[in-house]
């Protein structure tokens, strides 16, 4: 072979190559830019998506305060209802305790006339008084008057 023909042999295989990898570069540049057109529309899908969505969290938001208030509510009610049970039980217990003092002061007066009249009622209370106190065994007094 001659030189001029080796020349352009070698001339023709860099102008190939050069082009084989021209193409090359331009073909993993449309491919890299694709991919990120892609990326970039399955993100703002992503965001669609997701912004689709405001409405659902937001009333979500909206049920969650309102059922926070309502706890509330609820919990204010029943500390007032604690309230109010305790303040009938004080109440309930100064009612037995004033009752109890008059039935002292009647058996201080006349231990033995009054004894058979008031021993049914006087008993009873007696008896609730015991249960409250911890149902004391049968027989035994707590400190307060029984006939």
């Amino acid at each position: 072979m001659e030189l001029t023909s080796m020349i352009v042999l070698v001339a023709v295989v860099v102008v190939v190559g050069v082009a084989i990898a021209a193409a090359l570069v331009v073909g993993l540049t449309r491919r890299s830019r694709r991919q990120r057109e892609q990326r970039a529309e399955q993100a703002q899908t992503l965001r669609t998506m997701a912004s689709a969505h405001d409405d659902d969290i937001a009333a979500s938001r909206s049920r969650l305060e309102n059922a926070q208030a309502d706890a509330e509510r609820a919990h204010a009610e029943a500390a007032a209802a604690d309230h109010r049970v305790a303040e009938a039980e004080r109440v309930l217990a100064q009612e037995e305790a004033q009752q109890e003092d008059v039935l002292r002061q009647a058996d201080a007066i006349d231990p033995h006339t009054g004894k058979a009249q008031s021993t049914g009622h006087h008993a009873a209370a007696h008896d609730a008084e015991a249960e409250r106190a911890g149902a004391e065994a049968p027989g035994t007094t707590t400190g307060s008057h029984r006939a």
